[in-house]
């Protein structure tokens, strides 16, 4: 797991939020998991600097396509088919 630098709009602001995921696919499936940001510049896997401009991105249409994904379905799969028995 890689830790990852977000340059963000948040709350009217401009921000750098700091996050670890596998892929900067679960990097930007996390940052619209937050309503407060509201649009997403630039995110550096800073393991090795590699840096993603996505400013433009449409941050409302992830969120709709997010929407759409029943998360007990989901959940199930990760459980039953992904992770197997997962303890808390």
């Amino acid at each position: 797991m890689d830790e990852y630098l977000v340059e963000v709009l948040m709350d009217n602001k401009q921000e750098t939020l700091k996050t670890w995921a596998n892929s900067i696919y679960s990097v930007i499936d996390s940052m619209i998991t937050f309503e407060s940001v509201q649009d997403i510049f630039k995110v550096v896997n800073t393991s090795c600097n590699k840096t993603w401009n996505i400013e433009g991105m449409d941050v409302d249409y992830l969120r709709s396509l997010r929407s759409e994904i029943d998360s007990t379905v989901l959940n199930e799969y990760l459980k039953d088919e992904a992770l197997g028995e997962v303890k808390h």
